[in-house]
């Protein structure tokens, strides 16, 4: 379930079209829901002290510590996700407001 679920995670999907979006100037639906996901989960992040509010199931079904990102990533990354899709989301978002404001002074 977790690896599904995970698949679907916005960092998997999210922060790249985001950037992209940025990147090549689209906009649309999709983006917004892009950003609306994303943000989404920054929420339920915070709201559950930064711990994926599946890892109790994980432990649950075996693993001691409640992490699966290790089926995604090296364990040497897995420390560095929040922080590495955190700065990729902020340039994104940044690109695509700088290209806002830039088309509006045009």
């Amino acid at each position: 379930m977790h690896y599904v679920v995970g698949i679907l995670r916005p960092y998997v999907l999210g922060f790249p079209f985001i950037l992209y979006a940025g990147i090549v100037a689209q906009q649309g639906i999709v983006l917004y829901l892009a950003i609306g996901v994303v943000l989404a989960e920054g929420i339920v992040l915070v709201l559950n002290d930064w711990r994926c509010p599946l890892a109790a199931l994980a432990q649950q079904y075996g693993d001691e510590m409640g992490r699966v990102s290790d089926m995604f990533v090296p364990e040497w990354f897995v420390p560095c996700v929040f922080p590495f899709c955190g700065i990729l989301f902020a340039i994104g978002i940044l690109i695509l407001v700088l290209r806002l404001v830039l088309l509006q002074v045009t």
